[in-house]
């Protein structure tokens, strides 16, 4: 099968690679659409994120939804060939404290799509674990599939936030993430929620899925509005330096503040005072848990729009294109999508 592999930083190569095939408990998925995350460009402009190191040729990607071609042996029956389906794209190991927990995000063993060592879904077919595999509510577009991964990463910073009946709940940062979040607290029962951005483009986004926004310059007047000592909770989803620090300076005293933004460098700046003398209680989001499910629910619902997000469609043959021009924000972007 064909697929589209990492090199090197920004050098992106179309190689023939083996097919895989489902063994018990697995689905083969024929891909058919998948988002460029702001993860991914990490490896794409520096060959790693964090810790993880792109060695070697890698394949990227872990936002996607395509179609059932094969079903293992002993898999879900809700899976048939030829259903439209999405996954959450991961193998935890299901064996160490965490994952019998239930915590398997946090499992010290988890292989994640487009990962190191697990390649990733920019590719013509994948294997998942068909426990992990979701048909596409009807209605729910290939490409708006796709867009389940990063709605699940805000119901995850939503779930975690804490109580949202009738709390005011600001969100820095309106890429695809930072919007997922905007919707999930909405949906949770946030009384108003407000959004930060310095593009007009992801700004009159926000505003459409529902969100007061506004540009950081407004930052503490849109906190006031919120409330007189500031919002109930913010959720950090710039990945920028500066923005824990601005989440911990505008959330109100005994507030709570999720962190989801990923920073170029692996480095967290946070004056210890701040959090200290406010009492704040702060979170930081590791992917989900058992959310796709809410958000595939939130979409057959009505409740939230993910095709809003996609402003940018490729091929294949265009990957390094649409992964330069997230990498840069321009033109308006908010989530390329490459098309097999």
């Amino acid at each position: 099968m064909k697929a589209v592999r990492l090199h090197g930083p920004r050098s992106f190569r179309t190689d023939d690679v083996p097919e895989p095939s489902p063994g018990p408990g697995e689905v083969k998925i024929a891909v058919r659409s998948v988002g460029v995350c702001a993860s991914d460009v990490h490896y794409f402009l520096h060959g790693r994120i964090g810790a993880a190191e792109a060695v070697g040729p890698f394949i990227l990607g872990h936002e996607f939804s395509g179609v059932v071609e094969q079903v293992g042996e002993g898999a879900s029956a809700h899976l048939r060939p030829g259903q439209a389906v999405t996954a959450e794209p991961v193998r935890p190991c299901g064996t160490c404290p965490s994952c019998l927990r239930g915590e398997y995000n946090v499992c010290p063993n988890l292989l994640f799509f487009g990962t190191p060592p697990q390649d990733g879904c920019l590719c013509q077919h994948v294997v998942c674990l068909a426990r992990f595999t979701f048909p596409l509510p009807q209605g729910v577009s290939l490409d708006e599939g796709a867009m389940t991964e990063p709605l699940a990463v805000g119901v995850e910073a939503a779930a975690i936030a804490g109580p949202l009946d009738g709390a005011s709940c600001l969100v820095i940062g309106a890429g695809a993430i930072g919007l997922s979040a905007v919707q999930a607290l909405r949906a949770g029962g946030a009384r108003s929620v407000a959004a930060l951005e310095p593009i007009a483009e992801r700004r009159a986004a926000a505003l459409e899925l529902g969100a007061l926004a506004a540009e950081l310059k407004d930052a503490e007047a849109t906190a006031r509005l919120l409330g007189p000592d500031g919002p109930d909770v913010v959720v950090e989803a710039a990945g920028e330096p500066d923005a824990p620090q601005l989440a911990v300076d505008l959330v109100r005293p005994g507030g709570t503040v999720v962190l989801a933004g990923i920073p170029e460098q692996d480095l967290l700046s946070i004056r210890a005072s701040t959090p200290r003398r406010k009492g704040l209680t702060i979170r930081f989001v590791r992917r989900y848990r058992h959310r796709f499910a809410t958000a595939l629910g939130l979409l057959a619902a009505g409740r939230a729009n993910v095709g809003r997000y996609v402003t940018h469609i490729y091929g294949p043959e265009q990957t390094a294109e649409a992964f330069d021009l997230t990498a840069t924000r321009r033109d308006g972007i908010i989530r390329a999508v490459i098309r097999f």
